[in-house]
């Protein structure tokens, strides 16, 4: 049995959980220990990926009405992570993490779907 689709809402919270975990996974370490430490790392890209693909399910209304959303962004990256998994440097994920997902989640929060 198939589940009906997820609401914008639903996608834009699931997005702000995504953000809220890799904060979470990164907080107090370094990129030397996310470097270095698997389990961190790989967790980092699959929220990143989960984050892309919800990304892409937006409807395009709630798209256009918040052009401010790296939208384009979040679903590259996503792209990036599962197609060129083998070549992806680690400093990109991170320094996304570090730079653009603090101010991603309050931009996030003020979507209203």
């Amino acid at each position: 049995m198939s589940k009906p689709p997820r609401s914008d809402r639903e996608l834009v919270d699931d997005m702000i959980g995504f953000c809220d975990c890799l904060l979470e996974f990164t907080e107090g370490i370094d990129f030397q220990y996310f470097y270095k430490t698997k389990m961190c790392f790989m967790a980092c890209l699959h929220s990143l990926t989960l984050l892309g693909e919800a990304s892409i399910k937006v409807s395009k209304d709630t798209k256009k009405m918040h052009p401010n959303i790296p939208w384009r962004a979040m679903s590259d990256l996503r792209n990036v992570l599962v197609h060129w998994y083998h070549g992806v440097e680690l400093r990109i994920p991170w320094e996304t993490i570090q730079n653009d997902i603090p101010s991603l989640i309050e931009a996030l929060r003020h979507i209203k779907p």
